[in-house]
C-alpha cells in the first residue's frame, strides 16, 4: 500500500519535474549561454551516470529526459566540442533508454519489441531507405558525400527509432499520460520563446527578417513544429468541454498559435486550418459546418483575420498579373518556383519510379531537368521521398500513416479515458496538419521537428493496448 501511494507521488511529481528540465534547456537556447567545456562534461558526466545507473530499474526515465530534450535537440547538440560527431546527447539518451528497456525486458522474460501494427511498416521504409542511401553514395562516389549522407540519414532515421523506445518503455498508463503531459508543456514552452524572440526583434526592415525560427532556426519548420502539436491542447478542451477546466487549455492553444503567426509561414497558416477542419470533424459535425461557416466569414471578410496572417497571404498572388494569367505567372515568386520544381519533380518520378535516384540526390539532379532551377530543394515531402527512394517508399510512408490514423480514429471512439480519448482527437487534427504542412516543405527529416510525432504514435498504440487488456479482462 505504501508503494503505492509512493508510485502516485512521483508519477504525480514527474511532470512538474519534465516543466523544470524543459524551462532549463530553453533558458539555454534563449540566453545562447556558453558553458566552459569543463563545466558541461562534468555536469553531462554525473546526470548521464546517475540516468544510467537509474535507467535499469526505471527505463522510462530515460525517455522522460530525452522528451524533454527533443525540441532543443539542434541547438543543443550536446557534442562536448565535437570531440565525436556521434557522441552527443541524442544518441547517449537514446543508448540509455535501450539498455534500460533491454535489461527490464531481459528480466521479466518478454521480447525486445511488442507486436503492433507499426513495426513492418515502419521497418519497410527503413529499409527503402537503406536501399537509396546505397544508391545515393554510388551517384556521388565521394568519401565526403558519403559522410555526409550518412549524417543525413541518421537525421532522417532517428526520428522512427523514437517510436521503437517510446513504445517499449512506455508501458503503463501513468509513463503515457506523463510523457504526453510533457509534451504539451514542452510545445507551450516553444511557442513561449517564440513569441519572446519575435518581440525582442531589432529590425523590421523586411518581413523576411521579422520571421521567427525558433528551435529550428527555419521559419517554416517551426510552423510545421506548431501544426503537429497544438491540436494536443484543442483535444483535450474539446474532451472536457463545458467543463470550466477545460478553457485553461485555450491559453496554451493560444500561445502555439502565436507562435505560427510569427513565423510568417503561409504553409503553416494553411495547414494550421487543415487540421482545425479535421479535429471538428471527427469531434462533432455541427462543429465542423460551424468551423466551414466562420471560415467562409473570414473569406468574405479578411478585415476579422489578424493583419499578419493577412498580410502575408496576400503576398501570394501579384496583383498586377492576376486576370486572365497562368498560375505560374499570378503567383509571387516564391510560390510560382515551387510549382516549376514540382512539375520538374513528376518528371523525375516518371523516370525512375522504382527506387528514385538514390538518397540525397534531389538537389543535383533537378538541375539536370530544369537548368534554370539549379541545386534546389522539392519543398514537399511527398515528392522528394518519391523521387530519391522510388514511389514504393512513398506508399510505405503514407500506409504508416494511413494505419496510424486509423488506429487514433480506433482509439478516439472506443476509449471511455478522457486522457486516451483527447490525446487520440488532439493527433487526428495534429497528423491531418502533418499531411498538410508537408505538402509545402520537407518537415520529417529533423528531430526537433518530428521526433514528438513518433512518440506520440508508440503512446496511441500502446493505449490502444491498454484498452485491449482491459477488454480482454471485462470478458
Amino acid at each position: 500500500m505504501k508503494n503505492n501511494k509512493k508510485s502516485d507521488k512521483t508519477s504525480k511529481r514527474l511532470p512538474l519535474a519534465g516543466l523544470l528540465v524543459v524551462l532549463f534547456f530553453a533558458f539555454l537556447v534563449h540566453k545562447d549561454v556558453s558553458l566552459p567545456s569543463w563545466v558541461l562534461l562534468g555536469g553531462a558526466l554525473l546526470g548521464f551516470l546517475y540516468l544510467f545507473l537509474k535507467s535499469f530499474n526505471k527505463p522510462e526515465l530515460a525517455t522522460y529526459v530525452l522528451v524533454c530534450y527533443v525540441p532543443f535537440s539542434k541547438i543543443l547538440v550536446g557534442d562536448f566540442g565535437g570531440v565525436m560527431k556521434a557522441f552527443n546527447f541524442t544518441n547517449i539518451l537514446m543508448i540509455f533508454a535501450f539498455l534500460g528497456m533491454l535489461t527490464q525486458l531481459t528480466a521479466k522474460g518478454k521480447r525486445l519489441i511488442d507486436k503492433n501494427s507499426l513495426n513492418i511498416p515502419i521497418f519497410l521504409f527503413c529499409f527503402i531507405t537503406g536501399l537509396s542511401f546505397i544508391k545515393g553514395t554510388l551517384f556521388f562516389g565521394h568519401y565526403l558525400e558519403f559522410m555526409e549522407l550518412a549524417s543525413q540519414l541518421k537525421r532522417w532515421l532517428t526520428p522512427p527509432l523514437l517510436f521503437y523506445i517510446a513504445y517499449n518503455t512506455l508501458r503503463d498508463k501513468k509513463s503515457l499520460e506523463n510523457v504526453v503531459k510533457i509534451i504539451m508543456v514542452a510545445v507551450a514552452v516553444v511557442g513561449i520563446m517564440a513569441i519572446v524572440d519575435y518581440i525582442n526583434l531589432r529590425s523590421y526592415s523586411s518581413l523576411e527578417r521579422s520571421r521567427i525560427g525558433g528551435i529550428s532556426d527555419q521559419p517554416n519548420q517551426l510552423a510545421g513544429f506548431f501544426c503537429y502539436y497544438m491540436f494536443l491542447y484543442a483535444g483535450f478542451f474539446l474532451v472536457h468541454f463545458p467543463s470550466l477546466s477545460a478553457f485553461g487549455y485555450l491559453i496554451p492553444m493560444a500561445i502555439a498559435f502565436r507562435g505560427i503567426m510569427v513565423t510568417f509561414s503561409r504553409g503553416g497558416y494553411l495547414s494550421f486550418a487543415v487540421g482545425a477542419y479535421a479535429i471538428s470533424f471527427f469531434r462533432s459535425r455541427l462543429l465542423f459546418i460551424l468551423v466551414i461557416l466562420c471560415s467562409i466569414v473570414m473569406f468574405l471578410n479578411p478585415h476579422f483575420l489578424p493583419a499578419g496572417i493577412r498580410y502575408r497571404m496576400n503576398m501570394t498572388f501579384e496583383d498586377q498579373v492576376m486576370g486572365d494569367a497562368d498560375l505560374e505567372q499570378s503567383l509571387e515568386a516564391s510560390a510560382s518556383r515551387r510549382i516549376v520544381i514540382w512539375k520538374t519533380a513528376l518528371i523525375m518520378i516518371k523516370d525512375k519510379p522504382w527506387l528514385g535516384f538514390g538518397y540525397g540526390t534531389f538537389p543535383t539532379v533537378v538541375g539536370s531537368y530544369n537548368p534554370e532551377l539549379g541545386p534546389i530543394d522539392a519543398h514537399n515531402s511527398y515528392i522528394i521521398i518519391a523521387a530519391e527512394m522510388g514511389v514504393p517508399a512513398l506508399l510505405a510512408f503514407l500506409l504508416i500513416i494511413g494505419i496510424f490514423l486509423k488506429e487514433t480514429w480506433w482509439l478516439f471512439r472506443r476509449t471511455k479515458d478522457k486522457f486516451f480519448k483527447s490525446t487520440a482527437l488532439g493527433m487526428l487534427g495534429g497528423t491531418a496538419g502533418l499531411l498538410a504542412v508537408n505538402m509545402f516543405g520537407s518537415r520529417l527529416n529533423t528531430l526537433e521537428i518530428s521526433g514528438y510525432f513518433w512518440i506520440l504514435a508508440a503512446i496511441i498504440l500502446r493505449m490502444k493496448s491498454i484498452e485491449l487488456g482491459k477488454k480482454g479482462k471485462l470478458s
